[in-house]
């Protein structure tokens, strides 16, 4: 343990969200622990965000999540599927065009889905979007769902999304 900040304070220190402190509270100063076992993919892209990870990281692990999604909704359109694939956060024109497009289109799902690749998008320049991107995947598929089904999809998102972050970023180093 020796000198590390702990992870609540740290977090809280640099604007986290409440309830990503309080999870962190339990793991003191060990980031690895929290790491590997978070349930949830828009607090590991926070925590990294905010602790400096290469933002072309941050932004590939956002768009593995937000993957989650566009396997999975029903959606065939192969343009989605192309924006979804061809991410590239130096793009800011596209994510642009896809907020515009969410807010014209009828689908919750789908609308969400555009703003969860909008926001994939902008983490490659603005890391911290990167975890609303995994937020709004999340939501995206619950909007798919019945109610009977929702909580389970949460949870069943957040861990996939969580394991997808873990997949290509490792355990940030707090300063």
């Amino acid at each position: 343990m020796g000198g590390r900040p702990a992870i609540a304070a740290w977090l809280r220190a640099r604007g986290a969200s409440e309830d990503l402190a309080a999870y962190a509270e339990p793991f003191g100063d060990d980031v690895e622990a929290f790491w590997d076992r978070c349930p949830r993919a828009d607090w590991l892209l926070a925590l990294a965000a905010r602790a400096g990870s290469p933002a072309a990281a941050i932004a590939q692990a956002a768009r593995a999540v937000v993957g989650l999604a566009v396997d999975l909704l029903p959606e065939d359109d192969e343009a989605l599927r192309a924006l979804a694939e061809g991410l590239d956060g130096a793009e800011q024109g596209r994510a642009d065009r896809l907020e515009a497009r969410a807010a014209d289109t009828a689908d919750g799902a789908t609308s969400t889905l555009y703003l969860a690749i909008a926001c994939a998008l902008r983490a490659g320049t603005l890391p911290e979007a990167a975890s609303l991107a995994a937020a709004l995947t999340t939501q995206a598929l619950v909007l798919d769902v019945g109610d009977c089904a929702m909580l389970s999809v949460v949870g069943w998102s957040q861990r996939q999304g969580a394991e997808r972050v873990r997949a290509v970023l490792g355990a940030p180093r707090l300063g």
